[in-house]
């Protein structure tokens, strides 16, 4: 395990500046910056532009998307890292190659206060990657993405055929809320049991939900992507997918977790009494997302966000009801996750620990001081500002965006390249990554029912409540999790999946074989992932800025 020393209880946020006054301030205001490398697909970004008339320098991008992989490592191999850039990697393994230098926190709130006070709103963001060898650096800077930070899954069907087979909401009409701005979708705050989810799922079965004269609906629909189709459903017996928890004092990973026996079990039940699409094993989710389309499914767990989005206009919940459909009554509902036999409620989380995680901005070994300094200014305009970052991820209004509604209340919507008058770049943005998309941005980034849903529902306390997250996560890669998971990973994956699938399609009996699968997962690694996992911090302290393990 790499030696780094840990700090317990509240970082604390207000530092004294070490290295922000005297000689290095000095030596640091005597440099003229006049040129920084940035990384960016884009070479010719009006957003460039835009910075250099703004702080007075020239931008050299060097056209690599951060999504590109090969090219990306290809870059840090020979050690052409731009002065800035989002190259993903362990920020830790970057600065101990000597990739990337540090950053004085005092910098950051003497430079950019705007972006400052989006870290003490998200106080992670203070310690996701500091310095180990000194509390009062960071080492990259990472970003925010709120949007991702609650329940992302939820059961969804046609309200207008769950009435036809006899099954209502209560309140439905007076307090469902808008998903979309087409009135096909909406969520209503009402907890569902599991059992009465289950008797919709018969009635689809049964009955002839869709009017066709046939019994021929799929009562619910899945994939091959079990991440996906079935998360909310584990939620409803107390496990959170991919994550950990304790039990009698006991940390218990996901994949033995006695909720999973008790959920396996349901689900076979569920397979015999077809309300599960046999076909699943061998679906995509994309032909999965298809059969919704044809209207042969009553019900799936999906994504809130799709709701209305213009780039998920062939996914669920949108394909439920066809445009020529929509009206009198059809709708699409979401429900909250369901409440488990046992009382449980919740789904996993979209973002593991919080809103601050992946893609951090790095800044190259070779930074000077001054440059630093003027990239924290830069970044404190287009990070901090609402102004600065819709230039920063659109561009110039009226030119590359216009507003999907009135202006700075709802989100840009860019322009086809085609589109964008002469005279400016095609492109309005400078890179993907990282996005500050904090609670106050909603608005700009979702469509505007989902936004407010997301703002007023989703990030309150009542949303959080049912957003189901690890006990322990190894959120700073210090423990040896990510060797004994190199080592055993496979095999334990591969005993989980194939244990899943029989014990869910009733190829196996799940009360006969439950003790000695686990046994095996233990014996085959899994007592090794466990115990590192102890030594990671507690995903709730971390969520306050603390670092408790």
């Amino acid at each position: 395990m790499r030696n780094r020393r840990m700090l317990l209880g509240a970082v604390a946020l207000l530092l004294v500046p070490f290295a922000a006054s005297g000689e290095g301030q000095t030596e640091a205001a005597a440099e003229e910056v006049t040129e920084i490398t940035w990384m960016s697909p884009w070479t010719d970004a009006w957003t460039f532009q835009d910075m250099e008339e703004r702080f007075g320098i020239t931008v050299i991008s060097n056209g690599i998307n951060e999504n590109d992989r090969e090219k990306r490592e290809v870059m840090l191999a020979a050690g052409e890292q731009p002065d800035i850039g989002g190259w993903w990697g362990n920020p830790l393994d970057h600065f101990e190659a000597g990739l990337t230098r540090a950053i004085p926190k005092a910098w950051i709130r003497e430079y950019a206060p705007n972006l400052a006070t989006i870290f003490d709103q998200y106080p992670l963001a203070w310690i996701a990657s500091e310095n180990p060898e000194n509390e009062d650096e960071l080492i990259a800077l990472h970003g925010v993405a709120v949007n991702t930070d609650g329940t992302t899954f939820y059961p969804m069907f046609r309200i207008d055929y769950a009435r036809g087979l006899g099954f209502d909401l209560p309140g439905y009409d007076a307090e469902k809320i808008p998903l979309d701005r087409f009135g096909r979708v909406y969520y209503l705050d009402h907890d569902v049991a599991f059992a009465d989810y289950e008797a919709l799922l018969m009635a689809f079965r049964d009955g002839d939900a869709d009017g066709n004269g046939q019994n021929d609906t799929i009562p619910f629909g899945a994939s091959d992507r079990a991440n996906r189709n079935w998360q909310t459903l584990i939620g409803s017996f107390g496990v959170s997918w991919g994550g950990n928890r304790l039990i009698d004092g006991e940390l218990t990973e996901w994949r033995t977790d006695p909720g999973m026996k008790e959920f396996l079990k349901r689900m076979a039940l569920w397979w015999e009494d077809g309300l599960i699409d046999q076909e699943f094993t061998n679906l995509s989710i994309f032909k999965m997302w298809e059969k919704v389309q044809s209207g042969v499914i009553g019900s799936v767990s999906e994504v809130a966000i799709y709701a209305g989005a213009d780039y998920a206009v062939n996914r669920p919940p949108n394909t439920f009801i066809p445009d020529e459909e929509l009206g009198g009554g059809r709708e699409v509902v979401l429900v909250p996750p369901l409440v488990g036999p046992g009382g449980v409620q919740g789904g996993t989380s979209g973002a593991v620990v919080g809103p601050v995680g992946s893609y951090p901005y790095f800044i190259a070994s070779e930074v000077s001081d001054a440059k630093l300094q003027r990239i924290l200014e830069i970044l404190d305009y287009y990070m901090g500002t609402d102004e600065g970052y819709v230039a920063y991820q659109f561009g110039k209004e009226d030119v590359h965006f216009d507003w999907e509604g009135d202006p700075w209340q709802s989100k840009p919507i860019v322009r086809p390249a085609e589109e964008v008058p002469d005279g400016f770049p095609e492109r309005g943005g400078a890179s993907f990554y990282p996005r500050y998309r904090t609670d106050a941005r909603m608005h700009l980034i979702l469509e505007g029912h989902t936004a407010d849903w997301t703002t007023n529902y989703l990030l309150q306390p009542a949303g959080q409540e049912i957003s189901m997250r690890p006990y322990k996560w190894d959120f700073f890669n210090d423990t040896d999790l990510l060797e004994v998971n190199q080592r055993v990973g496979e095999t334990l994956g591969t005993m989980f999946n194939e244990y899943f699938l029989r014990a869910l399609t009733g190829e196996i009996d799940v009360d006969d074989t439950w003790d000695d699968y686990v046994e095996r997962w233990h014996e085959n690694g899994g007592d090794e992932v466990l115990a590192e996992l102890a030594k990671a911090p507690i995903v709730s302290e971390l969520r306050k800025g603390n670092i408790v393990r």
